[in-house]
């Protein structure tokens, strides 16, 4: 509750600095496979959003969001699981028994969870930028996956 509290209060404070100028995510996710990385925020068994990293590259993305707490291009209020799958061939399953992913900081790196963590420790801190035409945190969000994230995904039964 005390994290709701906090998040609510730094969304508050990031949409009030300037009504003109909208407030976006920004976000890097970085590959260090030889492998495709495919993201796929989920809902209720619905896929949300997609997002597919090649190999050894990295997504950038500057995001619109209305609120501090939004990641991979959906409200992550919504998302409940996220697959992580390498090349269509093994896969990382993130679930939270129905809740969205925020509720589960045991889930091995658990994508919303760090980008919530690191909203959190921005605090009354928080330095904004102007990219785009958007404000946006100084320090992006940053995610790796690597091989030992390979070899932890079991193989996808076709």
């Amino acid at each position: 509750m005390k994290s709701l509290f906090k998040l609510t209060v730094f969304s508050f404070m990031i949409v009030s600095c300037n009504h003109e100028t909208e407030v976006c995510a920004n976000v890097n996710i970085h590959n260090e496979t030889k492998y495709i990385i495919t993201l796929e925020a989920f809902n209720k068994k619905r896929v949300l959003n997609t997002i597919n990293i090649p190999a050894n590259k990295t997504y950038s993305n500057i995001q619109t969001f209305g609120t501090a707490h939004n990641y991979l291009g959906v409200f992550a209020d919504e998302i409940d699981s996220l697959n992580i799958k390498f090349n269509d061939e093994r896969i990382i399953v993130q679930y939270c028994g129905g809740r969205n992913l925020g509720f589960c900081p045991n889930i091995e790196k658990n994508v919303f969870y760090e980008w919530d963590r690191q909203v959190l420790e921005v605090g009354s801190e928080v330095k904004l930028l102007k990219k785009n035409g958007c404000q946006i945190l100084r320090n992006p969000y940053e995610f790796s996956f690597n091989q030992a994230d390979y070899d932890r995904a079991v193989p996808i039964v076709k």
